[in-house]
């Protein structure tokens, strides 16, 4: 996800913490993804939904530092992405 801040170029410390969380979730939710496509019949639903609850997890957080003032990007292409690979689940 191109759309992520990056660590390195926070103003503040906060943002810089925010940076991170949103990338090591977006790391999360690519690996869990990756492993449900590669997965098991029995073992799909499962890892699908833990992806989608990384997702969610991800999505609530960008948009709450939006609406605080603390995310230094759009929080629309985040929305975005974050939608596009929940739709990989369904």
């Amino acid at each position: 996800m191109a759309a992520l801040p990056n660590p390195t170029t926070g103003a503040t410390a906060k943002e810089k913490r925010l940076a991170r969380i949103l990338v090591r979730l977006t790391t999360h939710a690519s690996s869990e993804l990756d492993r449900a496509t590669a997965a098991s019949t029995a073992q799909k639903a499962r890892l699908f939904r833990k992806a989608n609850h990384t997702l969610a997890r991800l999505r609530t957080l960008a948009d709450k530092a939006e609406t605080k003032g603390k995310l230094s990007v759009p929080v629309g292409p985040i929305d975005a992405d974050v939608a596009s690979l929940m739709s990989l689940a369904h």
